[in-house]
């Protein structure tokens, strides 16, 4: 291939790269961006009594939002933003409670009201701008392990992750991030401030671009 350089989203997709032939000096690792939102759209880092959580994106099987369902602690309960499924999975689970989708304002002004979000997904995921958007709000994060955003959320202690879908697993978890919560919530939003914002995506992009320049030069 004759492109000078090849932009993946995950160091996932940049070995997936690597073991198609592309040399690793010609590929680097850059993720999505977001605007910054208002500092009244921002979550308190102040733990409340009533824990709320949350799931949003798409309801399809990959996503691990089925298994969650059924393995997710009987006396919590979970809200899903996204297209719903069939009735049947809505009347099985009474402390599952779907919202419908909503458009990115919606959402936005949603977050603030939540206090840990949950990302189960089963693959390896490129970058999902809603974990984006959960850093940014301030939001801790349980995430299944063996996909991107899991590792980024062990290595900015934005949150916990969990191994299986088990309900004694996540209320382990889910105890841990309550008695941490004011510093997984900082630290999330630490965390989108270091790597999404767009003043960091746009330093970081024009590093490659001058690398490329100095290297036709």
């Amino acid at each position: 291939c004759s492109s000078d350089l090849f932009i993946c989203l995950n160091p996932i997709s940049q070995e997936i790269f690597i073991k198609c032939g592309i040399e690793k000096s010609r590929i680097t690792v850059l993720k999505n961006f977001l605007n910054d939102i208002d500092r009244n759209q921002i979550l308190n880092p102040k733990k409340s009594l009533n824990f709320k959580y949350l799931y949003s994106g798409r309801i399809t099987e990959e996503k691990g939002i089925f298994d969650l369902i059924k393995c997710w602690p009987e006396e919590l309960t979970l809200d899903v933003i996204g297209k719903p499924p069939d009735k049947y999975v809505i009347d099985s689970y009474p402390n599952i409670n779907f919202h419908g989708q909503l458009n990115n304002k919606e959402l936005i002004d949603q977050l603030r009201k939540y206090d840990v979000a949950i990302f189960p997904s089963k693959w390896s995921e490129g970058y999902p701008i809603a974990v984006i958007e959960y850093m940014r709000a301030g939001l801790p994060i349980l995430a299944k392990k063996g996909n991107t955003v899991a590792n980024d959320v062990e290595f900015g202690k934005a949150g916990l992750t969990f191994e299986k879908f088990d309900p004694d697993v996540l209320r382990h978890s889910i105890s841990k991030i309550y008695d941490n919560f004011e510093e997984y919530s900082r630290n999330s939003r630490k965390f989108y401030e270091k790597n999404f914002s767009p003043e960091v995506w746009l330093e970081k992009f024009l590093t490659e671009c001058m690398k490329l320049f100095w290297k036709e030069s």
